[in-house]
């Protein structure tokens, strides 16, 4: 015989079940016959729908970045050599350079990072040699493409010879040599240390002293300079570097 009490519970939970539907049921149809009801249902059906559509190509976008490739001109180049010793000729001063990779990670890359090519010589001595130019500390998530990407090199021993020093006044307007006297340098003669080539070139060796709105005496640091014979200046190493100079305003004594 059937447990009244039993009966009694399971017709509870049936009543319970269907008060839960008819409430369900109601609000369901508040919702679909409401305007405004229909059209968030109508939106968000779309959405789903279009996520599963477009599945791809939006985890492509979220997670894989899209590949870029920008190109910076003139950036330097350091060339790394022994220039005590040697002149190094015909390395580029500037290159071009194309970096490729991810959008954020280029960006990230131009943003933080002070980009800096390399020409490395230090491991070769005399002669005419090809070298790499490469980009210093590019992170392992790009790639570089430099153009030039290599440079035909000159390398060449420093000499040393010793050349006579002359002077030569920069005047301002209004200013002739006359005005004052030959200046006294306290050194006559330099070394200056360059390749055989360079220092056959030099024709004359001279210490530029500025007498730009000087009136009467005074005293100076002269730079020094080496000139070829169409009076152009050569990149050599020259010491001392500068000289003192004492130049006197002509005829002062009798001022």
């Amino acid at each position: 015989m059937e447990n009244p009490e039993h009966k009694t519970l399971v017709s509870k939970i049936i009543e319970l079940f269907q008060m839960i539907f008819r409430k369900l049921s109601k609000l369901f149809d508040k919702v679909v016959f409401n305007k405004k009801g229909s059209l968030i249902i109508s939106l968000f059906l779309a959405i789903i729908i279009s996520i599963s559509v477009n599945y791809e190509d939006i985890s492509l976008s979220l997670f894989h970045d899209t590949t870029v490739s920008v190109t910076i001109n003139d950036v330097s180049v350091e060339t790394l050599a022994d220039t005590e010793n040697y002149v190094i000729e015909g390395i580029p001063s500037t290159v071009d350079v194309t970096i490729t990779g991810s959008a954020s990670d280029v960006q990230v890359y131009r943003q933080q990072a002070n980009i800096r090519a390399i020409a490395d010589v230090r491991r070769y001595t005399e002669g005419n040699v090809v070298v790499d130019i490469e980009i210093s500390q590019l992170p392992s998530n790009l790639e570089a493409t430099i153009q030039p990407a290599t440079a035909k090199a000159t390398i060449s021993k420093k000499v040393s010879k010793q050349f006579t020093v002359t002077s030569e006044l920069l005047l301002g307007t209004g200013q002739s040599s006359s005005d004052f006297e030959s200046p006294v340098l306290s050194e006559t003669t330099v070394t200056i240390k360059a390749s055989q080539e360079q220092i056959d070139a030099i024709r004359s060796v001279k210490a530029i002293i500025d007498a730009t709105g000087q009136t009467g005496d005074f005293n100076v640091e002269a730079n020094v300079m080496a000139y070829d014979s169409s009076g152009t200046p050569l990149q050599v190493d020259i010491s001392p570097a500068t000289i003192q100079a004492s130049v006197k305003r002509a005829n002062s004594d009798s001022d």
